[in-house]
C-alpha cells in the first residue's frame, strides 16, 4: 500500500515537471540546437550518432530507468519530455516506475 500511495504522489509531482519540460524547455532546447547547427559550432549533434533511429528509443529508456531508480527524477523527466512522450503514455509509465522503485526500496530496507 505504501508503494501505491507513494507512486500516486510521485506521479502528481512528476506531471508538473514533465509538462513544464515538454511545453517550454524542449522548444528552447530545439531552438538552441538548430541555431548552433547553423553556426557549425555543435559538432556532437551533427555526428552519425544522432541520425540513428535507435537513439529515439534509447533516450526514453534511459529516462525511464532514472525515474525508477532512487536518483532524483528531474533528469529522467527531462529526457522523456525532450523525446516527446505523450502525456497519456507518461502518466501510467511514471506511476508504474515510481511504484516499482518505492516497492524495491521497501523490500531491500525490510530485509536489511
Amino acid at each position: 500500500m505504501t508503494a501505491v500511495f507513494g507512486g500516486l504522489g510521485a506521479v502528481c509531482g512528476d506531471m508538473i515537471v514533465f509538462r513544464f519540460v515538454k511545453n517550454h524547455v524542449s522548444n528552447d532546447f530545439e531552438y538552441i540546437v538548430k541555431s548552433l547547427k547553423k553556426q557549425k559550432r555543435l559538432l556532437f549533434f551533427r555526428s552519425r550518432f544522432w541520425k540513428l533511429k535507435a537513439i529515439r528509443f534509447v533516450i526514453p529508456l534511459l529516462g525511464a530507468l532514472i525515474i525508477a531508480s532512487p536518483l532524483p527524477d528531474e533528469l529522467g523527466l527531462m529526457l522523456l519530455g525532450l523525446s516527446k512522450v505523450r502525456m497519456r503514455v507518461f502518466i501510467p509509465l511514471s506511476f508504474f516506475l515510481n511504484t516499482a522503485g518505492i516497492f524495491i526500496i521497501g523490500i531491500v530496507a525490510k530485509n536489511l
